[in-house]
């Protein structure tokens, strides 16, 4: 699955996160997660990466908050 087809985005904001975990790289141009259902509950990530267009608190995001719980995730911003 292409990385572009595992977003679902309505104008700035990202929806929902179709993907497979592992390595999270937001797209270009989001500047806000939904708060709810965007990722799956059993969803894990290793690394997440942020773009600069981002102003929203990702960490008060459901389910994204979840997968990074278990981990050593690194944060990256731009």
């Amino acid at each position: 699955m292409s990385n572009e087809n595992v977003f679902v985005v309505d104008g700035s904001m990202l929806l929902k996160y179709t993907g497979q975990g592992g390595d999270l790289v937001i797209p270009d141009g989001i500047k806000s997660i939904n708060t709810y259902g965007t990722f799956p509950d059993n969803m894990k990530f290793s690394t997440v990466t942020l773009p600069d267009s981002f102003g929203g608190d990702f960490l008060s995001v459901m389910g994204l908050n979840n997968a990074l719980a278990d981990k050593t995730a690194a944060y990256i911003v731009g």
